[in-house]
């Protein structure tokens, strides 16, 4: 006699295939698979059709599907410029990471009638149930973020103004390559970890909360304007060049030539525990 839970705890070392497999030993464990809980992202179209569509958590679906499995926590949405309808990601009440990608305008048809702009972003309402969202690929049009989010990662192209737009209680906040919008009373008090791209040059002063304890930034950047939180404990800084990893203490900079680190030196707390300097792969 094989008992579900004996069966599904064996299954958690598993991939969705080898659940489905293993269930087909036997007639008792074949009614197994329509109680198992499928974790490894698929795309959508693979599983459509199946009696245990809505167990599988983990999905890739473009933004013209017209269904998502209940029980998804994690999607990865992309826009192929050929949306004409919204789902309904509101009934979507487990889905916790989100990510909304746009393709590139070279492979445009249609979108809406417009060439830069997803019908189905420009009117998603994102489940307040999500936590982890991010937005990609050449995604760069206005969006609203419910409060629950503490965790964004903005794309590559995103450079839209983000007043009004950061959720009261983000922890994580990424900026991609081409984001260079003014921060001026924008960063929430709750951020710790921020992070900005390569083509970021507006001024941080007085515009990183002392919440801030590790802060990443391109290397070379010097619109400081004034010292930087003594809540700072690391600095990273990404270089476009093939410099190896390497990691500084304050007391280091007086033995560097190079003018940009008697800059660092101006600007950084003394507090500071770490300068990482990498190479932006």
């Amino acid at each position: 006699m094989f008992y579900f839970d004996i069966f599904s705890q064996i299954c958690k070392y598993l991939n969705n295939k080898d659940k489905i497999g293993l269930s087909a030993i036997s007639h008792a464990t074949d009614c197994f698979k329509y109680r198992l809980i499928y974790t490894n992202r698929i795309f959508e179209p693979r599983i459509r059709g199946l009696p245990f569509y809505d167990n599988f958590e983990c999905v890739n679906i473009n933004c013209t599907c017209a269904k998502i499995p209940k029980n998804t926590k994690k999607m990865h949405m992309a826009c192929f410029r050929e949306c004409d309808r919204n789902p309904e990601l509101l009934s979507l009440n487990n889905l916790t990471h989100l990510v909304l990608y746009k393709t590139s305008t070279l492979s445009s048809r249609r979108c809406a009638g417009q060439e830069n702009i997803c019908y189905v972003y420009q009117n998603i309402l994102i489940p307040k149930s999500v936590t982890h969202l991010k937005i990609g690929g050449h995604f760069d049009q206005p969006i609203n973020i419910p409060n629950s989010v503490t965790h964004l990662i903005f794309g590559g192209h995103f450079n839209q103004s983000i007043e009004k737009v950061l959720p009261n209680f983000i922890t994580h906040l990424t900026f991609g390559e081409y984001f260079n919008r003014s921060i001026k009373n924008i960063i929430p008090n709750s951020v710790t970890h921020l992070t900005f791209g390569y083509s970021f040059n507006a001024s941080i002063k007085n515009c990183i909360p002392d919440s801030v304890t590790h802060l990443t930034l391109r290397y070379g950047f010097d619109n400081f304007g004034t010292r930087l939180p003594a809540s700072i404990t690391c600095l990273k800084l990404e270089n476009y060049s093939n410099i190896k990893h390497k990691t500084l203490f304050v007391k280091d900079l007086d033995n560097f030539t190079e003018d940009y680190h008697h800059i660092l030196k101006k600007y950084i707390p003394g507090s500071m525990n770490e300068i990482i300097i990498v190479s932006k792969e």
